[in-house]
């Protein structure tokens, strides 16, 4: 008798165990599936669009100049909270920094801004998958390690003395290729500048710098007034720097092969392959203008030095192979066709406007 009791209390358990799985299942009971739920609506993306969209105009192929998108800033500097948000303003800031820099096309932030959402801290993967929904080449994620304004004082403040203040920015970003997610290169900047004012306080009288020591919240970053502060000196100076080793790192490298020249190796259809690769620092975007190869300039009766199409990486297959896409008429090349490199512009292009600019929310 008694194993039959206990044999019972089981048997009713199971049997609520399943009553309540399969209620579980029902439509409009379980608590991720409520009655007349929707799937959620894909978000807006109208900087994103306009940017796109701004692309399709831009069919230059005479140069090589990468699409480059900054992410939001990673915060290790300890700067205190409440005065500015300086994850997106620093990447507002160096956007705006690195537009008109003949070297790249710059992404909008605001674009970049709307596919980064709120994540802050960055791996390989993320990066490769944001800069494929912005169809960049290049992506940038930056680390603010140092932003300071302190105030120095000597003499009695109530008597009178010289006050100064030293402003301290220092980051570090890392470029990386979209089409495999590898690092390009790291560089890092750092500036200290120290601004003395007019010099002799008397009786504690507050100066201008005072004011602006103690109403940083009341200004924009990238203001005018921003970058009279002493920090604001220090953020540009680092900026401008970092901005500049940067375009040095993404600068291109003249490709030459030991023994042969830089050629197609392949045309099948629309299947193009040249004989460059990781080895010769080739990345995806890169542009090289094909003219016929010399055997074919004898058997046709060619001009080395008239073009036959414009050819952009696509994909790095190997350490001596790339494919390739034409941006002309692919049926005006075969193999044998020898390759030249078409560098940067001297002069900027007109850039892809950021609605906010530097320092704007």
């Amino acid at each position: 008798m008694p194993h039959s009791i206990r044999f019972s209390r089981i048997a009713v358990l199971c049997l609520a165990c399943v009553a309540l799985a399969c209620t579980a299942n029902l439509p409009g009971l379980n608590s991720g599936d409520e009655a007349g739920a929707q799937p959620p609506e894909a978000k807006a993306h109208p900087a994103l669009d306009r940017y796109l969209q701004s692309r399709t105009a831009d069919q230059d192929t005479s140069y090589y100049r990468p699409y480059v998108a900054v992410l939001p800033f990673v915060d290790e500097s300890g700067f205190r909270r409440g005065i500015w948000e300086v994850q997106e303003e620093f990447a507002r800031f160096f956007t705006a920094a690195m537009q008109g820099k003949p070297g790249w096309r710059v992404v909008p932030y605001d674009a970049v801004q709307e596919v980064a959402g709120e994540q802050r801290r960055w791996r390989s993967l993320d990066v490769s998958g944001i800069g494929q929904q912005l169809q960049a080449d290049i992506v940038v994620a930056g680390t603010l390690l140092d932003l300071n304004m302190e105030r120095l004082h000597v003499g009695d403040p109530l008597v009178g003395g010289y006050k100064s203040y030293k402003g301290t920015a220092e980051m570090e970003v890392t470029a990386y290729g979209v089409a495999d997610g590898g690092a390009v290169g790291t560089v890092h900047g750092r500036e200290e500048t120290t601004d003395r004012g007019l010099g002799l306080d008397l009786l504690g009288k507050p100066r201008e710098q005072d004011y602006q020591f103690v109403n940083l919240d009341q200004m924009a970053f990238g203001s005018d007034e921003f970058r009279q502060t002493a920090i604001g000196q220090a953020v540009v100076i680092t900026v401008d720097e970092v901005v500049e080793k940067l375009a040095d790192k993404l600068r291109p490298e003249g490709v030459e092969l030991e023994g042969e020249g830089a050629r197609i190796l392949s045309v099948y259809g629309d299947e193009v392959f040249i004989n460059l690769g990781s080895e010769h620092a080739v990345r995806r975007g890169h542009r090289f203008t094909v003219v016929p190869g010399a055997e074919r300039r004898l058997r046709d009766g060619l001009d080395a030095e008239i073009p036959v199409g414009v050819v952009e990486v696509l994909d790095v297959v190997g350490a001596r192979v790339s494919r390739v896409r034409s941006l002309g008429d692919v049926a005006q090349m075969e193999a044998g066709d020898e390759l030249r490199q078409i560098e940067q512009t001297p002069a900027a292009a007109p850039a892809v406007p950021d609605s906010a600019g530097a320092g704007g929310k």
